[in-house]
């Protein structure tokens, strides 16, 4: 299983535990409200078949870590997958978020003072690692590396990481600030991985997903606009799918830095 800007994961413990962050998760909980599901194509070198699928996400956060402004959320996303015939098993899943939504979810959701402190705490008292000062290194990171990207040193993948190590200590050396290879010899959270979507979808896959978010009006969970006043508002197209107390004002900083990621599909 891919997801561009998270990584590669292989083998069904991995995936399953990608998936689990995805649902139950120390900072929210999230559920399908719409899955659909088309052929794609066949291959016949291969033997496998292709299916490309659409869904609405919808993720309530922990109002004790997260942004508390945000009660609940709804994103789509996109993901092909091929069913290789001959050995009888799912050869590749392909994941894709809006890279708005993923700017969202690491920069303004999770970029809170509880969840430094519980990605530290996950360093230092579930992994036993006793990393120093851990929580001024964190903030001394990038949130992400570019706009989404949270496979290198940033905030986002030692809160991706924290997560899958406070179940599986295996990921204990991935979100340390000084690079150290886990008993794969792999290296996690340091240099970026690179993958672009447009390595794992084409033109086809993309204009189908626009096509849908169209249909169900949803353009990104991150999009926010700050009016004259310098009050927060929701994006017009949103307000059906978030919902956030607009009478808190001592993040409007924020909120501008994050009004220009409304996404005209």
């Amino acid at each position: 299983m891919t997801l561009a800007e998270a990584g590669e994961y292989h083998g069904p413990n991995d995936i399953l535990e990608y998936v689990l962050f995805v649902y139950d998760i120390p900072y929210m909980k999230a559920s399908f409200l719409q899955v659909d599901t088309h052929f794609k194509g066949y291959d016949p070198i291969t033997n496998a078949c292709s299916f490309q699928q659409t869904g609405i996400m919808e993720g309530i956060p922990d109002g004790t870590t997260t942004d508390k402004d945000v009660k609940v959320f709804q994103e789509s996303l996109k993901a092909n997958f091929a069913l290789d015939y001959s050995s009888q098993k799912v050869a590749s899943i392909n994941i894709f978020y809006l890279k708005e939504f993923l700017s969202f979810f690491f920069g303004w959701l999770l970029n809170t003072f509880p969840i430094h402190h519980l990605v530290c705490s996950v360093i230092n008292d579930v992994c036993r690692m006793q990393e120093e000062e851990s929580e001024s290194k964190l903030e001394a990171i990038p949130i992400t590396n570019g706009d989404s990207d949270v496979t290198g040193r940033s905030q986002g993948c030692r809160a991706l990481h924290a997560s899958f190590a406070s179940i599986n200590t295996k990921h204990c050396l991935h979100h340390l600030f000084d690079p150290k290879r886990d008993v794969n010899g792999k290296i996690k959270c340091q240099d970026s991985l690179g993958i672009n979507p447009s390595d794992l979808f084409d033109k086809e896959d993309f204009l189908a997903y626009a096509e849908f978010n169209k249909e169900v009006e949803i353009r990104s969970a991150g999009c926010y606009e700050t009016n004259v006043s310098g009050k927060m508002s929701v994006c017009a197209t949103q307000e059906g799918h978030l919902q956030i107390d607009v009478s808190n004002t001592e993040r409007d900083d924020l909120y501008s830095e994050f009004h220009s990621l409304c996404l005209i599909v």
